[in-house]
């Protein structure tokens, strides 16, 4: 291929149409005008996915009420501490200000931080081009995930205020990105040390280890109270098959491997090696399951800014594949009369339809029969248990839960019946495809570990559901419902409130 960009340099040059759109593009009135836009855009789109938020945000959230309720870093506050959560600078981020500020607010405006952030690292990191902010822009994960509760942006964020230490020695900037770096998320603490090891390596610069204090600090603090030398997440997540999780992984992200192949081929650039690793943690990760490539959102933010370092003939064709992952044109179109319509994201493209809403209102509804010493069973560990934030859960999908992440077995398929019958939760809450309108009654569809709970012979001896459902919209526009499932003794104290 790079024989074939040498023998097509023409195709290139600065009398072709393509050389005189890139003149254009880059005259300061079209850029004015771009600038413009772009503001206008970045307002629209930002209220246009505003209430975008999944499930997972709020086990963030349930540990940083605690956190702000004085219990510290805890699940259940009567229960043994464990880390079910991935990013601890962000855990107490939130805890500090929801002692004075409602938790999801704080998180979507930090969100909303980050991303102005990031796009003015893109601009700066990129010899101010317009294109690649542009590109970033358009980024349909971007947005989606920007102000969703999540660490997302705040991780790409750092990840590009680092990027200058692969050219210069690092500046105090540098050194304090690092550190919130090596705390913000697991495999930050690898990037910190590649990034150590190149800075030692080229400038003898000693000032980088200051950026090893946060982790240092952060690893005696997990060994003290979770007693373990990984996240709870980590065990939950990222172990099982390792040839699953890297086909799992290849689907995923192979895409990306072709503009990082044509940055690798401008041998001239001795830095790609940054956006590669960025690239291999998600395949051997194994990917993800959320929507609209949430963690390969760092990865495709460094390639627009190193792609605008190619030669233009590299760059066209580094840059097409990325715009794969920008908005469709139903969205694009959506966002850009969002000042008209006033529409935003259809709750049916949020990543759990209206599962919060839902589970705001099933929260209510418990309280008002079962007192705040009932233990409940769940798969859905987020919303329901922040709204019920005085109540002590066991979370089936063993993200908060230090015996099951242990298990064998890869994401999702980590789960045991019986260990959940045996810490006898007063309810368990199981959910299903079927439609409570339909009359069928409780289908178990949902998830292979509910299924195996539902059909154990213990839990139809012991478990009986109530005469009530919660229906919801899924992602897509399909219906899904929450059953309420409870120990024959407290059956009698539903039916009297």
């Amino acid at each position: 291929m790079s024989n074939w960009l040498e023998e097509n340099h023409h195709i290139f040059s600065d009398e072709t149409l393509i050389s005189q759109f890139y003149t254009l593009f880059t005259s300061l009135l079209f850029r004015s005008l771009l600038c413009f836009v772009l503001v206008i855009f970045f307002i629209s789109a930002t209220w246009y996915f505003w209430q975008q938020m999944g499930d997972d945000a709020y086990i963030f959230f349930r540990y940083a009420q605690n956190i702000a309720d004085g219990y510290g870093p805890v699940w259940n506050t009567d229960g043994k501490a464990v880390e079910g959560f991935s990013s601890p600078i962000w855990v107490y981020w939130l805890g500090f200000w929801g002692t004075w500020f409602d938790i999801p607010l704080v998180a979507r405006l930090s969100g909303l931080v980050a991303m102005v952030g990031i796009l003015w690292s893109v601009y700066d990191l990129s010899n101010h081009s317009l294109f690649s902010v542009w590109g970033v822009a358009l980024t349909m994960g971007f947005h989606y995930w920007g102000t969703a509760g999540l660490e997302t942006s705040w991780m790409i964020w750092m990840i590009l205020v680092c990027l200058p230490v692969l050219y210069q020695s690092p500046s105090l900037t540098h050194v304090c990105a690092l550190s919130v770096l090596g705390v913000l998320r697991p495999e930050g603490i690898g990037l910190v040390g590649l990034l150590s090891i190149w800075s030692w390596w080229h400038y003898r610069e000693r000032s980088i280890l200051y950026a090893w204090i946060p982790m240092i600090i952060w690893q005696g603090i997990r060994w003290q109270v979770f007693g373990d030398i990984m996240p709870n997440t980590y065990w939950a997540k990222a172990t099982g098959d390792w040839w699953i999780r890297l086909q799992s992984g290849w689907n995923y992200a192979g895409w990306l491997s072709i503009p990082i192949f044509v940055g690798l081929l401008n041998r001239k650039r001795r830095d790609w090696w940054y956006p590669v690793v960025l690239w291999l943690v998600v395949v051997v990760g194994g990917g993800d399951w959320m929507l609209h490539h949430r963690l390969l959102l760092p990865t495709i933010t460094v390639l627009w800014v190193m792609t605008a370092g190619l030669p233009l003939q590299y760059r066209i064709l580094a840059t097409v594949p990325l715009m794969k992952y920008w908005m469709s044109v139903t969205v694009l179109g959506s966002v850009m009369v969002f000042w008209y319509s006033g529409k935003t994201l259809p709750i049916h493209h949020h990543q759990e339809g209206n599962l919060i809403e839902v589970s705001e209102n099933m929260a209510k509804e418990i309280q008002a029969v079962y007192s705040k010493d009932s233990l409940i069973a769940i798969n859905h560990a987020g919303v329901l248990p922040y709204f019920l934030q005085e109540y002590a859960f066991v979370d089936m999908s063993a993200l908060n839960d230090r015996y099951l992440a242990r298990l064998p077995g890869n994401l999702h398929e980590k789960y045991d019946s019986d260990y959940v019958l045996s810490r006898k939760p007063d309810l368990v809450v199981l959910n299903s495809f079927s439609d409570p309108k339909s009359g069928d009654g409780f289908q178990d569809n949902y998830w292979e570990g509910e299924t195996a709970l539902f059909r154990h012979p213990q839990f139809a001896k012991e478990y009986v559901p109530i005469a009530r459902s919660w229906r919801r919209v899924r992602f897509g526009g399909g219906v899904a419902s929450i059953w309420l499932f409870q120990r024959r003794r407290n059956l009698e104290r539903w039916n009297s409130q």
